[in-house]
C-alpha cells in the first residue's frame, strides 16, 4: 500500500498538467472505452437549449446543440463517435465511444433554462494502459518494459538482490515507455517478478520469468498485451488540426443563443 502513494501523487500531477484552462471537473477515460460527460442537472420543463462546445488538445473544434422549442439537434464539425447519450431533452449528457487520444481536452456544456444560463467545463483525460514485456539475455540482465502508457507506468521488482536502473522515453503522441533493468547474475531466486502499476489497469500486472534458460545462453520473453487492444505506434504524429471555418461554428451557436430563441418565439406570438 505504501508504494501506491507516490503513484497516486504522480497521477494527480499528471491530471493537473494536461487540463487546458480552468475546469470544473476532470473525467478520466481509458482509450478504446466509452466516456460520458454530463451537464448541470435541470428541470425538463424549464429547459430552453443545450450547447456542447468541444476544444481538443489538437486544436479541433466541435459543436453539439439542442433546442427545446423545436425539439431539434444540430451537429457541426463533430465525428460520429460523439453523440448524445440519450435524449437531450431528458438528459443532455455527451457520449464518446470509442475514446481516442485526440479526444483529450476541454468540454463545455452551456445549458439555458427559464431560471438562467449555466456553464460547466469538464476536462477529459485519456489514459492508455501500457503493453508489458519481461525479457532477459544470456548475461543475466532482466529488462521489464511498460511500453506506450499514459501516464508513465511505475515499475518495481518483487525479487532480486541487484540494483535496478530505470529510463523513461516520451513519445510524440503523449505516451511514455518505462524501462527498468536489473542484473540477476548472483541471484538465487527461482523466479523474477516485475510489478507494473498504472491507473488504466484494474490491478497490478505481475509477470514471472524462470531463469532456467540462462544456462543455455538463450534469451527468453514473457508478455502481457495492452488490455484495450490498442495498436498505438510509438512514433505516431500529433493529431491533425481541423481547419473548419470558425464562422460556421459561430453561426450555428448563434442559432442556439437564448436571446435569439426568445426573439423567434415572441415573433411567432405576434
Amino acid at each position: 500500500m505504501a508504494q501506491m502513494w507516490p503513484i497516486l501523487a504522480d497521477f494527480l500531477l499528471f491530471l493537473i498538467k494536461v487540463v487546458q484552462g480552468p475546469a470544473d471537473s476532470t473525467v478520466p477515460a481509458v482509450v478504446g472505452t466509452r466516456a460520458v460527460l454530463r451537464c448541470r442537472n435541470t428541470s425538463v420543463s424549464s429547459l430552453i437549449s443545450v450547447v456542447w462546445k468541444i476544444r481538443s488538445k489538437t486544436g479541433s473544434h466541435c459543436l453539439l446543440a439542442y433546442r427545446a422549442d423545436t425539439n431539434k439537434t444540430d451537429k457541426t464539425n463533430c465525428n460520429e463517435r460523439m453523440t448524445w447519450e440519450s435524449s437531450p431533452y431528458h438528459d443532455p449528457a455527451l457520449q464518446i465511444h470509442p475514446v481516442r487520444l485526440a479526444d483529450e481536452g476541454n468540454y463545455t456544456c452551456e445549458i439555458a433554462t427559464s431560471d438562467g444560463t449555466f456553464c460547466l467545463v469538464s476536462a477529459l483525460i485519456v489514459l492508455v494502459p501500457p503493453a508489458v514485456t519481461l525479457t532477459h539475455d544470456s548475461n543475466g540482465v532482466v529488462v521489464c518494459h511498460a511500453s506506450a502508457g499514459k501516464p508513465a507506468a511505475e515499475i518495481s521488482w518483487a525479487q532480486g538482490n541487484g540494483r535496478s536502473i530505470e529510463n523513461k522515453t516520451h513519445h510524440t503522441n503523449g505516451t511514455v515507455t518505462t524501462l527498468s533493468s536489473m542484473s540477476m547474475i548472483n541471484s538465487t531466486n527461482a523466479h523474477v517478478t516485475c510489478l507494473v502499476i498504472h491507473p488504466a489497469m484494474n490491478q497490478t500486472q505481475t509477470i514471472e520469468l524462470s531463469p532456467t534458460s540462462w544456462l543455455t545462453g538463450l534469451a527468453d520473453t514473457a508478455t502481457v498485451p495492452n488490455t484495450t487492444g490498442n495498436n498505438l505506434k510509438l512514433t505516431s504524429r500529433p493529431g491533425t488540426v481541423n481547419t473548419t471555418n470558425s464562422s460556421t461554428v459561430e453561426s450555428i451557436y448563434q442559432n442556439y443563443s437564448v436571446q435569439n430563441i426568445h426573439k423567434k418565439v415572441n415573433s411567432l406570438k405576434t
